[in-house]
C-alpha cells in the first residue's frame, strides 16, 4: 500500500514539475515573441523604405527613357529635313550641269554641221572653177594663165548665215562676212526656291521542447534491492518489448501481494520509508538538473537571438548596398545603350558620299559621250579631207582662223553662262542660307538648355517589393535530443495509444510508461491515504511534498530572475539597435538621394552633350555639302574646258595633217 501511495505522490510531483517546465517554456516563448516585435517593425520599415526607393528609381528611369526618345525623334526629324533640302539642291545642280552639257553637245553638233556645209561648198566652188578654167583656157596656153586667188570672204557672202545658239532662250547670232556679233550670255535660270529650312525642336529559431531526464521508478529500485546487490540510486533501463513489460508486471504483482501492513513489522516500514525518501531526493536532484538544463538552453537561445538581432542591421546594410549596385548597373546600361543608339544614328547619315558618287558617275558618262562624239566628228572630217586633200590645203588658214574665232566666242559665252549668273545666284543663296541656319541654331540652343522638370515628391504607390526576404536559420535537430533512447520513444508512443484505456493500477501505469507528461486521474495525496497508514508515514509524505513545493518556488523564482535579467539586457540592446537603425535609415535615404541626383545630373549632361554633338554634326554636314557642291561645279567647268581643249587640239591636228 505504501508503494502505491509513494508512486501516486511521485507521479503527481512529476506531473506538477512537467507542467511547470511547460509553463516556463511558454513564458519564454512569449518573451521571445515580444522581443521580436521591435526587430519585425524595423524590418518592415526597411522593406517599405527600399520599396519606395525602388519606385522612385524606376519612375526616373522611365522618364529619362521617354525624354531621350523624344529628343532622338526631334533630332531625326531635323536631320531628315536638312538632308532633304541638301538633296534638292544637289538634284538641281545635277540638272543644271546636265543641261549645260546638252547645250554644249548641241553647239558642237551644229558647229560640225556648219563646218561640213562650208567645206562642201568650198569644195564645190573649187571644182566648178577648175572646170571653167579647163573649158575656157586652151590646152597649149594653160601654163601662161594666172589664176586669181580665191577670196574667202566672197565665198562666205554666198553662203547662208550661220545661227549659233548661246543658250536655251537666246536667239541665234548671224555670222556674216563683216564681223561676228558677241554671243549674249544672259540665261533664264529658274530661281532656287529650295532653301534649307529647319524646325524648332521640342525640347527567431524554432522552439525545441526539453523533457526531463529519465527518472527511475522506485519499484525498479526496490526490485533491484531485493534481487541483487545494486545501489538504490542507480537507474534501471526499462525494456521496450511487450514481453519485457509482461515480465515487469510479475514482481509488481508479487510486491503488491506482499504489501500487507499486518504482516510487516515497524522496522521494515521504517526501512521502506527511508528508501522512499532516498528515491525522492534522487528525483528532486534529477528534476533540478532538468530545470537547470532547460535554463541553460533558454539562455543559449536568448543569446543566439540577441546575436541574430544584432546582425540584422549589418544584413540590411548589405541588402541596401546590393540594391544600390543593381540600380547603378541598370542606369549605366541605359546610358551606354542611349550613347550607342545616338552614334549609330549619326553614322547612318552618309548623303555626301552618295552624292559625290552620283556626280562622278555623271561626269564619267559625259566624258564618254563627248569623246565618242568628238571621235565621230574627227573621223568623218578626216575621211572627207582625204578626198579633197589638195584643195583643202588652200583653205586651211581661213578655216583655222574661223575656228579660232568661233572657239573663243563659244568659250567666252560658255564661261559667262556657267559663272556669272550661277555663281552670283549661288553666292547669294549661300550667304542667306548660312545666316538663316545660324539664327535658327541659336534658337535651338536656347530651347535645348531647358531641362525637364524635377520630381516634386515620391510616388504614392509601390511598383514592386524589392526587399529581400529575411533568411531564417534552421536549427538542426540533434539526434537524441528529444528523448534519451529509442526505448523511451517507444514507451511514449504506446502510452499515447493506451492512455484512454489505462486503469489506475501499478501495472497499467508502468505499461503506459514511467515518464508521464499529462495529469494522471488520481486524487490528492491526502485523499488517497489509507486509514491504516501511520501518523509517521503521513508526516514523511508532507515533508517530501513541502520540500518539493519549496524547490518549485525556488525554480519559479530563478526563472523569474533570469527572465528579468533577459528583459533588462534586451531593453538595453533594443534601445541601442533602435538608435542605430534610425541613423542607418537616414544615411540610406541620403545616399539614395545623392545617387539619384548624380544619375539625373549625368543624364542631363549626356543630353546636352548629345545635342551639342548633333548640332556640330549638322553644321559640319552643311559645310561639307556646300563645299562639295562648289567643288562639283568647279569640276564640271574644268571637265567642260578639257573637252573643249581636246576638241580644239584634234581640230588643229587634223588641219595640220591636211
Amino acid at each position: 500500500m505504501r508503494e502505491k501511495e509513494y508512486t501516486l505522490s511521485e507521479a503527481q510531483r512529476d506531473n506538477i514539475f512537467q507542467e511547470s517546465l511547460h509553463d516556463f517554456q511558454h513564458k519564454f516563448e512569449a518573451e521571445e515573441e515580444a522581443r521580436s516585435v521591435g526587430e519585425r517593425t524595423r524590418e518592415d520599415e526597411f522593406r517599405r523604405t527600399t520599396a519606395e526607393m525602388g519606385a522612385i528609381f524606376h519612375k526616373n528611369k522611365r522618364r529619362q527613357e521617354e525624354l531621350y526618345k523624344e529628343t532622338s525623334a526631334l533630332q531625326e526629324e531635323r536631320s531628315q529635313k536638312a538632308d532633304a533640302a541638301r538633296e534638292a539642291i544637289f538634284a538641281q545642280g545635277q540638272t543644271d550641269r546636265a543641261r549645260a552639257f546638252e547645250i554644249d553637245q548641241e553647239m558642237r553638233g551644229k558647229r560640225a554641221e556648219w563646218y561640213n556645209a562650208a567645206r562642201q561648198e568650198l569644195v564645190g566652188d573649187g571644182r566648178q572653177f577648175e572646170r571653167l578654167m579647163k573649158s575656157k583656157v586652151p590646152r597649149n596656153s594653160r601654163a601662161a594663165v594666172t589664176v586669181e586667188p580665191v577670196n574667202p570672204w566672197r565665198i562666205l557672202d554666198s553662203s547662208p548665215p550661220l545661227s549659233v545658239p548661246t543658250s536655251r532662250n537666246s536667239s541665234p547670232t548671224l555670222v556674216t562676212n563683216t564681223w561676228i556679233q558677241p554671243v549674249s550670255a544672259s540665261t533664264d535660270l529658274s530661281d532656287d526656291h529650295t532653301i534649307l529650312s529647319l524646325v524648332n525642336p521640342l525640347q527567431s529559431p524554432q522552439f525545441r521542447q526539453t523533457l526531463p531526464a529519465v527518472t527511475p521508478s522506485p519499484y525498479h529500485a526496490l526490485a533491484a534491492i531485493t534481487s541483487g546487490p545494486h545501489s538504490p540510486l542507480s537507474p534501471t533501463i526499462q525494456p521496450t518489448s511487450t514481453e519485457s513489460r509482461d515480465q515487469q508486471e510479475e514482481p509488481l504483482h508479487s510486491l503488491a501481494e506482499q504489501d500487507n501492513p499486518q504482516g510487516n513489522t515497524n522496522e521494515s516500514c521504517q526501512v521502506m520509508d527511508e528508501d522512499f525518501y532516498v528515491f525522492f531526493t534522487h528525483s528532486q536532484k534529477q528534476r533540478q538538473e532538468t530545470f537547470l538544463k532547460d535554463q541553460d538552453e533558454r539562455e543559449h537561445r536568448f543569446r543566439a537571438s540577441e546575436i541574430a538581432r544584432e546582425n540584422r542591421e549589418s544584413q540590411r546594410n548589405g541588402t541596401f548596398e546590393q540594391k544600390m549596385v543593381q540600380w547603378s548597373r541598370t542606369s549605366l546600361q541605359m546610358k551606354k545603350s542611349q550613347t550607342w543608339q545616338f552614334h549609330r544614328r549619326e553614322g547612318r547619315l552618309r548623303g555626301n558620299i552618295r552624292r559625290s558618287t552620283a556626280f562622278k558617275t555623271a561626269q564619267e558618262r559625259y566624258s564618254q559621250v563627248s569623246d565618242m562624239s568628238l571621235s565621230h566628228i574627227t573621223k568623218q572630217a578626216k575621211a572627207e579631207a582625204d578626198l579633197e586633200e589638195v584643195w583643202f590645203k588652200c583653205q586651211k588658214g581661213m578655216l583655222l582662223a574661223l575656228y579660232k574665232s568661233q572657239a573663243n566666242q563659244l568659250a567666252d559665252a560658255s564661261h559667262r553662262q556657267l559663272t556669272s549668273s550661277y555663281a552670283t545666284m549661288l553666292s547669294t543663296w549661300l550667304l542667306d542660307s548660312i545666316e538663316r541656319v545660324m539664327g535658327r541654331l541659336s534658337t535651338y540652343e536656347d530651347r535645348d538648355h531647358e531641362g525637364p522638370e524635377r520630381i516634386a515628391g515620391s510616388p504614392a504607390g509601390y511598383e514592386e517589393d524589392l526587399g529581400e526576404e529575411v533568411t531564417k536559420k534552421k536549427r538542426a535537430r540533434r539526434p537524441g535530443s528529444m528523448f534519451s533512447t529509442g526505448k523511451t520513444t517507444y514507451k511514449l508512443r504506446r502510452w499515447r495509444t493506451e492512455k484512454a484505456d489505462a486503469s489506475f493500477t501499478p501495472s497499467a501505469m508502468f505499461r503506459a510508461g514511467a515518464f508521464i507528461q499529462g495529469a494522471l486521474p488520481m486524487p490528492h495525496i491526502t485523499g488517497s491515504i489509507n486509514s491504516n497508514t501511520s501518523q509517521w508515514n503521513i508526516s514523511e509524505q508532507r515533508r517530501m511534498h513541502r520540500e518539493f513545493e519549496e524547490s518549485q518556488e525556488l525554480r519559479a523564482k530563478a526563472f523569474g530572475e533570469s527572465a528579468n535579467e533577459r528583459d533588462r539586457i534586451h531593453t538595453i540592446n533594443e534601445a541601442k539597435r533602435g538608435g542605430e537603425f534610425v541613423k542607418a535609415q537616414q544615411k540610406r535615404k541620403e545616399d539614395f538621394d545623392e545617387a539619384e541626383e548624380s544619375r539625373e545630373s549625368e543624364f542631363q549632361d549626356a543630353q546636352e552633350r548629345r545635342e551639342s554633338e548633333f548640332q556640330a554634326n549638322e553644321r559640319k554636314r552643311e559645310e561639307d555639302f556646300l563645299r562639295d557642291e562648289m567643288e562639283r561645279n568647279a569640276q564640271a567647268r574644268r571637265a567642260q574646258e578639257d573637252r573643249e581643249e581636246r576638241g580644239r587640239r584634234k581640230k588643229i591636228g587634223r588641219n595640220n595633217f591636211n
